[in-house]
Parts: structure tokens; sequence; C-alpha cells
């Protein structure tokens, strides 16, 4: 398609399709656990993870973060982060406090969802604003989730199972840092959430 800047398929390896921008599996991280379509990354959500060094690529004004997931277990190991924070696909902006420049994961936000896990999208400006939205669905493990998050020139909007679940809107520009993409993680020991599960 117009525009994709990377896909890593998880099968067998974290290769891009494009031959740039391949990730390392680290912590134990797999690429052949059982996917959607061939093989998927799986995360044991104690060590494993993909990382990708950073590139020019990574820092749109706009862009789409699309998926497949599907959770072992609702809990994994955090640090700084609520219990029942996982993060799927990260990369960092110049902060070190809302230090989103992305972020798609799951969490557990009893005040806004109390019935249980969501999906969440999430952006954060240079001067530590921060925009997220939250799915309707809740997440349960064993099941498999398509995901797709936007950000577009004034909003941001999350998909899950090809349905508009959410949308916001956001005034600032997109910060970024220089720091790798990450799969699974933050990438940070002082605010992470190791995802428990496969990714696709």
């Amino acid at each position: 398609p117009a525009n994709l800047v990377g896909w890593w398929p998880g099968d067998g390896s974290a290769t891009n399709v494009f031959g740039t921008n391949n990730g390392t599996l680290q912590g134990g991280a797999t690429a052949t656990a059982v996917g959607m379509v061939g093989s998927a990354f799986s995360f044991d959500g104690t060590n494993g993870f993909v990382q990708i060094p950073d590139s020019p690529v990574f820092r749109p004004t706009n862009l789409t973060i699309e998926a497949w997931v599907k959770f072992n277990s609702l809990d994994s190991k955090t640090t700084g982060a609520a219990q029942g924070h996982q993060y799927i696909v990260f990369k960092q902006n110049s902060s070190s406090s809302n230090f989103e420049g992305f972020g798609l994961g799951k969490d557990r936000l009893p005040e806004i969802n109390p019935n249980g896990d969501v999906l969440y999208f999430n952006v954060s400006s240079a001067a530590g604003v921060m925009v997220e939205v939250d799915s309707v669905t809740t997440v349960q493990t064993g099941a498999w989730y398509h995901v797709a998050a936007v950000r577009g020139s004034n909003y941001l909007q999350l998909y899950v199972n090809g349905q508009l679940e959410v949308q916001a809107s956001v005034s600032f520009t997109q910060d970024y840092g220089t720091f790798p993409l990450f799969f699974g993680t933050s990438g940070q020991s002082y605010w992470d959430g190791k995802m428990s599960g496969s990714l696709d």
C-alpha cells in the first residue's frame, strides 16, 4: 500500500518486509507462534520484546498502526505503570514523563471501564500534554483482536475488529525522540509493561 513504512509479519524473525529497519528479538521473544496468518511474535510478559533501531520514517506527522493481538495473560511485569498495563507498539518522544510519541497498548482503567481491560492509543506533546482514546471493547485472554490506531491531522481514532470505537481531538504536533521503536515494551526500566501474548 502507498506510504507504508514498515511491515513486520513475525514470520520466523523480526525482519521488515521492505528489507530495511529490521528488528531484533530480545529477552526470549520468538517469531514462531501461531499467528492469524503464518507465524506471530510471542512475548512472555516478563522479558521478551522486539527492538527496531530509530529511523526518520518512524517520526511521521500522521500515522496508522495496525496489528492483530492475542493476550495470554492480562497481567504482566510492570515497572511504574499500573498492574495490567501492557505495551503493544511504542515510540518514545523527547520527554521522560508523558513520554509517548505514540503508544498502542492494553490497560486496566477501572475508573473509565469497570468491566475489564481495554485497548488504548495515546500521543503526547513536547510540553507534556497527552491525548488518549480507550476502546469500548473489553479484552479477554485467548482471543485475537484486530486493532488499528490512527493519528490524523487533528484527531485520534481507535478501531477494534474493523469498527471505529472512539475518537478524540488533538491539536499539538507529534513529538519524537531518538529512541528505538518497540513491540511489547516501552524500552524503559522506570515505566514499562511487558506484553504477554502474540502480536501479528
